[in-house]
């Protein structure tokens, strides 16, 4: 929950629900719980506004094609935006000291989300995740193969840490750092893996937008001294060497919360 001046005044978190019943019962409980004057749902997918349909949410299917609006079946504002985007927004207004005339944010968790400011506009909906990495390379949720979320996530280093470890109690992220922290081989290496394939996403996106400030938020982000250095050393050696010094790449400011700073500041420009 958030104030109009832009304190966060409570939050709280909780499992991914089973199904779409579930979900919608936690939603408006909060919402009648709460005494708040508009709500801002932040979903890992994309979302049509027009139509009030979920188009397509890659790693939650039961949350695809659903009119989220329409079944909370209340009359507050209600607006509905990709997650990344959302957190973009957060970073880009609070986030520096001097915001820059443009940015891209890559969030990096379960999968791979991703927010492009060029010229002070959100451009919204931008699925970097999903372009492919490499060439026939593994199945994504989408349907495609070889998707930069399958090399650039949690998720990847999991799998890698397990095929070279064999280590089947990984269960999260989290676990395998604690594995790289102790010297295991095969977790140092998940992360390096990690930090090459971060290192062509970024150079690539230099090279499409001509936006040298880039900004890695998510869950992994809390992780960077596993793979921020290599991942750094990597790009100086690929970039164009005339955006080299000026790329400026790190981790976001406001990491995790970057999304509720996002949030009130999307409400705020759909309330206008």
């Amino acid at each position: 929950i958030m104030s109009g001046a832009g304190e966060i005044v409570q939050r709280d978190t909780f499992d991914t629900p089973a199904d779409y019943d579930s979900f919608m019962k936690i939603l408006r409980r909060q919402v009648d719980l709460n005494p708040v004057e508009a709500v801002q749902i932040s979903l890992p997918g994309i979302y049509d506004e027009e139509a009030d349909r979920s188009v397509f949410i890659t790693n939650i299917p039961f949350l695809t094609d659903k009119q989220i609006v329409k079944d909370m079946e209340t009359t507050l504002p209600i607006f509905i935006a990709n997650d990344a985007d959302i957190a973009g927004l957060g970073e880009y207004a609070r986030g520096f000291d001097t915001p820059p005339n443009s940015m891209i944010l890559l969030t990096l968790g379960t999968g791979v989300g991703s927010c492009v400011v060029l010229n002070d506009q959100p451009i919204m909906g931008t699925e970097i995740g999903h372009m492919t990495l490499v060439a026939e390379g593994r199945s994504c949720n989408c349907g495609k193969k070889g998707c930069m979320e399958k090399y650039c996530s949690a998720s990847a280093i999991i799998a890698d840490y397990i095929e070279g470890s064999g280590d089947t109690e990984a269960q999260s992220v989290r676990y395998v750092a604690e594995k790289a922290r102790e010297d295991d081989f095969a977790a140092y290496g998940a992360f390096e893996f990690f930090a090459l394939h971060m290192a062509h996403t970024i150079v690539s996106l230099v090279n499409i937008f001509n936006i040298t400030t880039i900004r890695i938020g998510g869950g992994i982000s809390e992780l960077a001294d596993l793979y921020f250095p290599s991942m750094m050393t990597m790009v100086d050696e690929m970039i164009f060497p005339a955006a080299k010094d000026k790329t400026d790449i790190q981790v976001a400011k406001l990491k995790n919360d970057a999304a509720f700073y996002g949030g009130l500041d999307w409400i705020r420009r759909k309330l206008k």
